[in-house]
């Protein structure tokens, strides 16, 4: 039995998902594209998408402007800003929403197909391979490959699965009743030599000292409100430029995570040259944040969601901290 025949006995396999294998299957040049301020699940289902695609002999490039965080830095070379011209087609990754494609130019949505794991995804594309039941879009295109009966003898395809997998559940973290694949295709995926330790390294051993000062002077800022129910904190440009560091937004939170009480948690990226603040946002089950971030103008899932909003930090701050009193009334 290959692995398409296994997957098929686990998961039906989505009508649109193969409308897109049927459409790829016709097409020479391809753009594989993400979300702006790219994560691992991100590139992860990018690269191996495009490695995949190109040793089955397709023209297949990826498509990401960032901004890059610092433990993401070393792979954007990796990446070009803008679809380039006569691109048959346009496969967008992790994406829920048009604004959050990260290109510096608008893409045709006339030739673009969607692979997103985000209940929040707006159905933009031609054909959209959309499932919540999924942790990560790198699940999703693993589906997609096994569908079309790549040979996953290339390990930087199955090394950059597992990575993506392994990011967005958290090392294991979310695995839920309803979401539960991720398991199934981590097994395979080291079954076929992918490696979780370099996995754990690529997510958590990057650092450099000035990393781990800046995220020392972000968790000292830590307020709380609600009796420590709802925690914060918040970056800007000048803690950038002082430690000449940024911080991944994986690390915070999985430190923030730890307090006892608490059950959502915010991180504030304040860019004070555009009069914008980027809010991510995390959660235990309880509280549904795609719901927080959905009224700011995002998107995301249940426990891990995030939005662009226009304003100062205080009148941002303000905005999320309203929205969020009203869901936990």
């Amino acid at each position: 039995m290959n692995l398409k025949e296994k997957i098929a006995k686990i998961v039906d396999f989505d009508p649109n998902m193969i409308k897109i294998a049927d459409l790829i299957q016709k097409s020479k040049k391809i753009a594989i594209l993400g979300h702006a301020d790219p994560d691992i699940d991100c590139i992860g289902s990018q690269i191996s998408l495009q490695k995949a695609l190109c040793n089955l002999g397709f023209n297949a490039y990826t498509v990401n402007n960032g901004p890059f965080e610092n433990n993401l830095s070393s792979y954007k070379d990796l990446f070009i800003p803008e679809v380039l011209e006569n691109t048959d087609l346009i496969i967008v990754v992790d994406n829920s929403s048009v604004d959050r494609i990260s290109s510096n130019k608008k893409i045709d949505l006339s030739k673009t197909v969607v692979i997103d794991h985000h209940y929040t995804n707006s159905g933009y594309g031609l054909i959209n391979f959309v499932n919540e039941n999924y942790v990560s879009a790198s699940e999703m295109v693993f589906i997609l490959l096994a569908y079309m009966n790549v040979d996953f003898s290339d390990k930087e395809i199955t090394q950059w699965l597992l990575n993506g997998i392994l990011s967005d559940n958290g090392y294991y973290r979310h695995i839920r009743v309803d979401k539960f694949f991720s398991l199934i295709a981590s097994y395979f995926l080291i079954e076929l030599g992918a490696d979780p330790s370099s996995a754990y390294k690529n997510m958590f051993c990057n650092s450099s000292v000035n990393d781990v000062k800046l995220l020392g002077l972000l968790l000292n800022r830590i307020e709380s409100t609600k009796n420590e129910l709802i925690v914060s904190t918040w970056i800007n440009d000048e803690d950038k430029n002082r430690y000449l560091s940024s911080v991944s937004s994986l690390f915070l939170f999985k430190e923030m995570m730890t307090i006892k009480n608490a059950k959502i948690f915010i991180f504030y990226k304040i860019i004070e040259n555009e009069n914008k603040v980027i809010v991510s946002l995390r959660s235990d089950e309880e509280y549904n944040v795609a719901a927080v971030a959905e009224q700011l103008g995002g998107g995301g899932h249940k426990v891990a969601a995030g939005a662009s909003v226009q304003g100062s930090y205080a009148e941002v701050k303000e905005k999320v901290l309203s929205i969020i009193n009203d869901l936990i009334k």
